[in-house]
């Protein structure tokens, strides 16, 4: 059995912010993104957001408040274009215990800050393009969603064997909590402030 971390964040539905992010660089490549998924209704997930430069789609993010993004750290070193779905896409995966998740990628690549999900006949993942985004779960008493995860990275998309893997939320809740408070503090207004996990 799973059990959840009580440190996960809530997320907070996207109203009607924009922002625009500018000398950003990105390594992702863009593929077809989620394998094995569904299209989503519209406005079914407000708290993702799709981060952009000059119009052509970067990263994944999740809003873990109203001015508050959180996305992978990856998605910000280097530009590369590539297609990209023109409609969310949905999946779900089941979360792996760690060691099956060190059995199948290697114990020496995954460490204590990430998780696996997906199902090892393969199938359903992740895929480039995804990075940034959430992996999220609802609490089944109160109904919330809860962010769980950030997708990070994978042996290919999909593939026997390969989960995808996620940054563990739970690792970093209480310095993204930390940080947010700080920042409020000291930063007037309401700016956009976006959050990178490794």
């Amino acid at each position: 059995a799973w059990a959840m971390a009580d440190t996960s964040l809530s997320l907070a539905p996207a109203l009607s912010h924009s922002a625009s992010l500018s000398t950003v660089q990105n390594v992702t490549q863009p593929r077809s993104r989620i394998v094995g998924g569904s299209p989503a209704p519209p406005g079914s997930w407000p708290w993702l957001v799709n981060l952009q430069l000059d119009g052509a789609l970067m990263c994944g993010g999740v809003l873990v408040d109203s001015s508050w993004v959180v996305t992978a750290a990856h998605c910000f070193a280097r530009l590369v274009y590539g297609p990209s779905a023109d409609v969310v896409m949905e999946a779900k995966v089941p979360l792996l215990p760690q060691s099956t998740c060190k059995s199948a990628l290697g114990k020496e690549l995954v460490t204590n800050t990430m998780l696996c999900a997906g199902y090892l006949s393969g199938g359903i993942d992740s895929c480039q393009g995804d990075s940034g985004g959430p992996l999220i779960y609802q609490d089944r008493i109160s109904g919330r969603f809860q962010l769980h995860g950030i997708t990070s990275w994978g042996d290919g998309c999909g593939e026997k064997g390969k989960p995808g893997v996620y940054t563990r939320v739970s690792a970093f809740s209480d310095w993204i909590q930390a940080e947010i408070q700080i920042l409020l503090f000291e930063t007037p207004g309401n700016k956009y402030l976006i959050y990178c996990l490794r």
